[in-house]
Parts: structure tokens; sequence; C-alpha cells
């Protein structure tokens, strides 16, 4: 037969407050995961659009060698 502290030990109500806290704690962990996953993605897709933009704005050196004489 189990004594009488173990047994009221384990029908103690938890800590509401230690409850919370621990929630808390593990929200801030995946918020701080997938920031620390999703910015550098976000960056290079940036990037690759700035990049894209800026070929387009300038013109290539040998685009003018291409065109025939006239």
């Amino acid at each position: 037969m189990p004594s009488r502290s173990a047994r009221s030990n384990a029908l103690k109500p938890e800590n509401k407050a230690l409850v919370v806290f621990t929630s808390a704690l593990q929200l801030m962990a995946i918020v701080v995961v997938w920031l620390l996953a999703i910015i550098p993605v976000g960056l290079m897709a940036l990037a690759v659009t700035l990049w894209k933009l800026a070929s387009k704005l300038v013109p290539h050196a040998g685009a003018a060698k291409s065109v025939p004489p006239l």
C-alpha cells in the first residue's frame, strides 16, 4: 500500500503559473525556429527578384554587338 505522502503528491494540483510559463517558453522556441528557417529563404528570394529586375534594366554588353548593321 502506498504511503500517505506519496499519494498526496500524486493528487496535488499543477502550478498554473508554471504551466503558463512552460507553454510560453515552448511557443517562443517554435517561433524562433520558424524565423531562423524563414528569414534566410525570404532574403534569398528577395535577392533573386532584385537580380532579375536589375538585369532587365541594365542592357547587356553583348546585346549591342548582336544587332546586324544596316
